[in-house]
């Protein structure tokens, strides 16, 4: 049985396989490494490129080679875009109001994770009960009937 070491390995060895078969990185929509998808194309767990050391050196070397930077846009583009880039010595009023933009966004998205979470959080609070009424009448043998509920 193999330790954790030669598993992880075998991992790097696996992922520099895909890659020197011509395995593509996958990519989402917005350019951003999908992690799942390689996770899947190449059968190693996802955690293992969170966790093993040798495996993320492989992948960012691999990523670099390629010119692909791990948050997603090529570094080609980020260069073109800093080179492009020219203080204006007009106002800053695009900038603010686009930074005042994504605040906005950044502040709905927030607010729908907050009201998602306290669904969330009201759903385990009705499991945890659910659990409890199981467990009382697997331990007393009697129906233990659900508040609300018409028999």
């Amino acid at each position: 049985m193999k330790n954790g070491q030669e598993i992880g390995q075998d991992y790097v060895e696996g992922l520099r396989a895909f890659f020197k078969a011509g395995g593509p990185v996958p990519l989402s929509s917005d350019g951003v490494l999908n992690l799942a998808e390689l996770s899947r194309l190449t059968r190693i767990p996802k955690c293992s490129f969170y966790q093993n050391s040798r495996l993320k050196e492989c992948l960012d070397e691999h990523l670099r080679s390629n010119g692909i930077s791990r948050r997603g846009t090529t570094e080609k583009k980020q260069a073109q875009e800093a080179s492009s880039f020219e203080p204006s010595t007009g106002s800053a009023e695009p900038s603010t109001s686009a930074l005042e933009r994504r605040i906005q966004q950044l502040q709905q998205r927030n607010a729908i994770l907050v009201a998602e979470v306290g669904e969330l959080r009201a759903q385990i609070s009705q499991l945890r009960l659910r659990l409890g009424r199981e467990d009382m009448m697997l331990e007393s043998g009697r129906r233990i009937a659900i508040p609300g509920a018409r028999a």
